[in-house]
């Protein structure tokens, strides 16, 4: 069973067959995806859980890889592995900041229709480092988080031809992240708002 799907596979991204719904359901049952985007994130970043600093939104990119696995013809699991950047900006100290992730977005993905899907789910991300245009106040930033990041996205996905999609994702960070210390930017909230392109094979 497992050689068959991995012969499939192989031939996924050269030979388009039409054999009829069964057969096409399983040649699809397990693939690959590539994935590059772009998203505008807001930090809220706060020196108490009661008081907000002003922030700027920034523009970030994504790229990444992704896995889709069919549960039926109306739902299919996906996870991807994404490299990603997000910038926010600070307008009480005026400082920009890079914050740069491994992010890990599942999602339950519902069919619609041919065009249109759904999808949502848990996000894990992990800051892999950060900078910002102080050097001083981007290491503090830096040291000063727990270097993770929980939330949840969801958003439509749009199929431009059997193999290509744009999706638009919503996500909103769930937790704090921050450790408690005497100091500057002491724990922060993501929202964003992004595009996505997918390619599969």
């Amino acid at each position: 069973m497992t050689i068959k799907y991995l012969f499939m596979l192989g031939f996924l991204s050269v030979f388009q067959i039409s054999q009829g719904q069964e057969e096409d359901e399983a040649k699809r049952n397990y693939d690959f995806h590539l994935l590059v985007g772009s998203s505008v994130s807001d930090t809220y970043f706060s020196f108490t859980n009661e008081t907000e600093s002003d922030t700027e939104p920034g523009v970030g990119i994504s790229v990444g890889i992704g896995t889709a696995l069919n549960l039926s013809k109306t739902f299919y699991l996906t996870l991807d592995y994404v490299l990603r950047l997000r910038r926010s900006k600070d307008i009480y100290f005026d400082n920009n900041f890079n914050l740069y992730y491994l992010s890990f977005p599942g999602a339950l993905n519902i069919r619609v229709n041919k065009i249109l899907d759904i999808a949502f789910g848990p996000q894990v991300e992990i800051i892999l480092f950060t900078n910002g245009n102080d050097r001083k106040d981007g290491e503090m930033f830096s040291h000063s988080l727990e270097h993770r990041n929980l939330g949840i996205h969801l958003g439509p996905i749009i199929h431009l031809s059997e193999k290509s999609s744009i999706a638009l994702k919503y996500f909103a960070g769930l937790n704090n992240i921050g450790i408690n210390y005497e100091g500057l930017y002491r724990e922060f909230r993501i929202k964003s708002f992004g595009l996505r392109y997918s390619y599969r094979f």
